[in-house]
């Protein structure tokens, strides 16, 4: 586990069960900052856990979540294209990680780059036809991972419900949600 998360969680594997740690100088957790400490440490192992699925899946395919998630992003927006600015909010990228994936994609015509003709700051990134077919291609491991570790395991109402108290947490100026039910 994080040794971060474990100091600041009493109770997890590895934490100081002893006694409820500092986390400011002067300060300790309450009951409720142990609730939010441990569902943070959750969310944090649910999503490395669910990316090691994906990355496990996809990597037959030579895939990774993120060149996945790249595309499915794209064929979701609005002329199947977007900023590079935004490829990075979306991705929680950096801007020079976002230009290192945009290129592995591009050198396999799977997406390509137009200026915009009206703000030559801006550079856009799209879909092509290969990365139309790439994306149905991976499709099935995708689904199947997140199928395995979600789907298994939660029932309709339950994701449902899961969806929802994350889009809540998220709040209504998360630019980075995608739409549906």
């Amino acid at each position: 586990m994080n040794e971060r998360v474990a100091a600041l969680s009493p109770g997890v594997e590895g934490s100081n069960d002893s006694a409820v740690r500092d986390v400011e100088q002067g300060q300790t957790t309450t009951g409720d900052d142990d609730a939010l400490l441990l569902l943070w440490a959750d969310l944090l192992r649910v999503s490395n856990l669910v990316g090691a699925d994906l990355a496990r899946r996809l990597a037959p395919a030579g895939r990774s979540p993120d060149e996945v998630e790249l595309l499915m992003q794209l064929a979701a927006a609005p002329e199947q294209r977007l900023r590079m600015v935004d490829v990075a909010a979306l991705l929680r990228l950096g801007k020079s990680n976002v230009t290192r994936l945009v290129d592995r994609l591009e050198d396999q015509d799977l997406v390509e780059r137009a200026a915009c003709p009206s703000d030559r700051r801006v550079t856009y990134v799209g879909l092509t036809k290969g990365g139309h077919a790439e994306l149905a291609a991976c499709a099935p491991a995708f689904l199947a991972a997140l199928r395995e570790r979600l789907g298994e395991r939660l029932d309709a109402a339950q994701l449902a419900a899961l969806r929802g108290q994350l889009r809540r947490i998220l709040g209504p100026d998360d630019t980075t949600a995608t739409e549906g039910p």
